[in-house]
Order: structure tokens, then sequence, then C-alpha cells
């Protein structure tokens, strides 16, 4: 073997320790790119949910925890948008007084619907110029929201309008109290007090008469006056109260009132 040779194979066996300036020797052979992209790079052992790192890698909705378009489709109601959605409740807070829900047709006429601070169930309409068509005011009575007249037909009753909610009570109570005697209604009046009438129950005026005073919303005071040859004698008062809950009532219609009372006590 040529010396040539041998001082070859022993620069050989040094696998490039010889070379003085690896950066140029890379360079003349052209791998400085390769070296720069090597610094950079991901280790194939290491894999992207799953999927080891050995091609091009396909990612899904699924793969980075989103919804794929057909399962957003049918998942999530656009802002605006023609499609139906089924759902078990549906909350509307509006930090107003006045929660609403507006059903608008593609004609343009509006149905709304709100809650009035929850006392008062309101439905209107508005035409294509948004002006009032009507409105339907459904006040609450005992927490139940309803339009049909009510009453208690007891001895100590009331009868509530539906419509307008005039409230009219009768009480009945015991004779021969000489000093005022504090009663209550069978129901408050929530709004006004306008009139009542007593009546005995003897249609002899010689038994007789009533005063009542303190006539509030809740309460009124009665006291019997009678001649003294007939403050032994037992009986009862019956006394008519008329009042509204929310609606304006003109005092001048109390003796149409009356007569409806004594319709209902029939």
């Amino acid at each position: 073997m040529s010396q040539s040779f041998k001082g070859y194979q022993q620069i050989k066996n040094q696998n490039g320790a010889d070379i003085f300036n690896k950066t140029e020797f890379v360079k003349n052979i052209g791998l400085s790119e390769m070296v720069e992209l090597a610094k950079g790079a991901v280790p194939n052992s290491r894999k992207i949910n799953g999927k080891p790192l050995i091609g091009d890698i396909s990612l899904n909705a699924g793969d980075v925890g989103s919804y794929a378009k057909s399962e957003s489709d049918n998942t999530f109601l656009r802002i605006s948008s023609d499609k139906t959605a089924t759902i078990g409740s549906l909350l509307i807070d509006s930090k107003t007084p006045f929660p609403e829900l507006r059903f608008k047709s593609k004609d343009g006429y509006v149905l709304g619907i709100n809650g009035s601070e929850g006392k008062l169930l309101h439905i209107y309409s508005n035409d294509t110029r948004n002006q009032r068509r009507y409105n339907i005011l459904i006040p609450e009575r005992s927490g139940t929201l309803a339009l049909q007249n009510a009453a208690i037909k007891s001895e100590n009753g009331w009868w509530q309008c539906g419509d307008t909610g005039i409230i009219i009570q009768w009480v009945k109570v015991a004779s021969g109290q000489q000093s005022w005697i504090k009663v209550n209604y069978p129901i408050s009046f929530k709004n006004k007090f306008f009139g009542y009438t007593a009546s005995m129950s003897s249609i002899n005026t010689s038994t007789g008469h009533t005063l009542v005073r303190n006539a509030t919303l809740s309460t009124f005071e009665y006291q019997e006056v009678l001649p003294t040859i007939m403050r032994t004698q037992a009986k009862l008062y019956i006394y008519y109260f008329g009042g509204y809950k929310w609606s304006i009532f003109p005092e001048k219609n109390v003796l149409f009132i009356m007569k409806l009372m004594k319709s209902v006590l029939k």
C-alpha cells in the first residue's frame, strides 16, 4: 500500500475532525440551508393530537375542540336567521322593568309581549308604520292572571269585575255596639275607595240607625245609634262598600254599582 493512500485512510478515519473550518466546508458542499432547517425542526417522535409527525397532518374540528360546520348549523342559531329553534325554556333578562319579546312578520307587523315589572301582562300589536293597533292588559289577581270576574259569595264577601277591576264588598256585623268598632273588609282595595251604604235588618226606622267613619282601603269603623227602648233587641247591620283595584271609575257611577251589587246578592 502506498504511503499516500495510508495518509488518506488516516484522514478519512478521523470523520472530518481534521477539517479546521467546518462552516466553510458545509457551505462548499451545499448543506448550509439544510443545517438552518434542522435547527427549527420538530422531532418526528412528537405527535399532534395523537397523530405522529411522519407526513402531512390534516386536522379536523374535533382535533382543536371545535364544531364541524354541519354540527354548528344544527347547534347554534344565528343572530339573524329564518331557522327554527327548539329549546326547553327561554330567559329574557333585559335589566329593565319591562322585559319584552317581539314577533315581527315578513310584512312588518309586530306582536309584542312584555312583563311590565312582573305585575301586568301586556300584549300589543304595531302596524308597518310602528303605530299601535291594540293593547291587551291582563292584571294579576291572587297570583293568577285572569280576565274573568271573581267573587266570594259568603256572608262577608266581595265581587270584582275582571275587565275594570271594580270591587264591591259586603260586611255583616252584629248590633248593640254603642262604641266605635273597627272592622276589616274581606279584601283590601288597592287603589281607591269611593263610597258605602249601610242598612239595618229591620226596615222600621224607629229601630234607629248606624254611623260609619274612618273608611279606608282596608278597614272602617261603625257604631249603632238606637232609641233607648230598642237597645236590648238583637239586630244585624249590613254595609256595602265600593272601590276599584286598577281602573279609573267615576264616582257619578256609584248608583250603577249599587244596582249591580243588588243583582249579585240575589
